[in-house]
């Protein structure tokens, strides 16, 4: 599955969603409504990700 990477493109609010970070590591995060109405991830900060991608789901 490929990444998100576009400025703009974030996921849906509240769902969990893997990151790329910078440094190259994968971790789990969200998108939340900041205190003034913005959107940002709940646990780092924007200049920390890279990009995102849904989290596939394993049967």
């Amino acid at each position: 599955m490929s990444w998100h990477t576009e400025w703009g493109d974030f996921p849906e609010l509240y769902k969990e969603v893997e990151i790329l970070m910078t440094d190259g590591s994968i971790k789990r995060d969200m998108m939340v409504k900041g205190k003034y109405g913005n959107y940002e991830w709940r646990n780092w900060t924007d200049k920390c990700v890279v990009g995102w991608r849904p989290i596939e789901k394993t049967t």
